[in-house]
């Protein structure tokens, strides 16, 4: 009478068990790493701030990030894809970091206020607060009545005095929804200044 043939495993070695656990980890963790560069380029996008039109919410050589999803505020900033290249050398478009002010069918008007002497925003004929402006950056020009379409919005710089922006003939409305890379959400600033390393992180507030 044959004997019954039994099966033996046997036992992997221990160092090839610690092998195939660093590699699944490994595996696991690179697969983690192409999903939060796919998220995050989805949903945000990082630049550096160049000039001085957004002083004093905003400085040059600030880093900014922006969330690309969402609907916009008045009062929101925003960075858009501008045709106007303001003479940047091989551009055929550029991006801007602005201010919202007026949103597709408003009626905005920028007015002197020949008592105090400074200028003054009215949306939909109601002066608006904009505790954003300081005082040295007020200035600038104003403009005219001007009725926003369904895809037009109006925008500029708190700093008005430097500011190229919606105050200006020809560039009314020169982006709409399609143009808008996202909203300005964090200013932050990580290096050495002075010899001193620096870190400064600020949220910003959102529109009305």
């Amino acid at each position: 009478m044959e004997k019954e043939k039994k099966i033996v495993n046997i036992p992997e070695k221990r160092g090839l068990k610690i092998l195939r656990s660093i590699a699944l980890n490994l595996l696991f963790v690179f697969f983690c790493m192409i999903i939060a560069f796919i998220v995050t380029n989805s949903l945000f996008y990082s630049i550096s701030i160049d000039g001085t039109s957004m002083l004093n919410t905003l400085n040059h050589s600030d880093q900014v990030v922006v969330y690309k999803l969402g609907k916009y505020k008045r009062g929101d900033i925003i960075v858009f894809e501008s045709s106007e290249t303001y003479n940047v050398e091989g551009a055929d478009s550029v991006y801007l970091v602005k201010r919202i002010i007026g949103l597709p069918g408003d009626t905005v008007e920028v007015r002197l206020n020949e008592s105090s002497n400074k200028f003054e925003t009215y949306v939909n004929d109601l002066l608006i607060d904009e505790p954003y402006v300081h005082d040295e950056n007020m200035g600038g020009n104003s403009s005219s009545k001007i009725k926003l379409s369904e895809n037009e919005f109006f925008y500029m710089g708190d700093n008005r005095k430097v500011s190229r922006d919606s105050r200006e003939a020809g560039l009314i409305g020169v982006f709409s929804d399609d143009a808008i890379v996202g909203r300005v959400i964090v200013r932050y600033v990580i290096g050495m200044i002075e010899g001193k390393f620096n870190f400064d992180v600020e949220f910003i507030k959102r529109g009305t």
